[in-house]
């Protein structure tokens, strides 16, 4: 992919319409201005579009300090008011 994309855009019901099979339709994936504070280079162990599994030797994925791991196969679902993007539960914007 060569375009920024912002992972939390929502269509007009209000429901996450960005997702890996909707990256390259910028009316699901709406298009963003990539800013230094949101750049996500995907760490080793963290869950990411396009690497949605871990590599072997991460037992799990990694969030920041107290945020919620989400995404993988037996995980909680995030609480309400969050979503998961790339693996860890994020505030959605209001």
């Amino acid at each position: 992919m060569d375009h920024t994309i912002w992972l939390g855009s929502e269509n007009p019901a209000g429901t996450g319409s960005c997702n890996a099979n909707t990256l390259n339709d910028p009316s699901k994936c709406k298009p963003c201005t990539q800013v230094t504070a949101c750049l996500n280079t995907c760490e080793l162990c963290e869950v990411c579009i396009g690497k949605p599994d871990l590599p072997p030797g991460c037992v799990e994925q990694v969030c920041p300090p107290g945020v919620q791991k989400c995404g993988l196969p037996g995980q909680a679902p995030c609480p309400l008011g969050e979503s998961c993007i790339t693996g860890c539960c994020q505030d959605n914007p209001q």
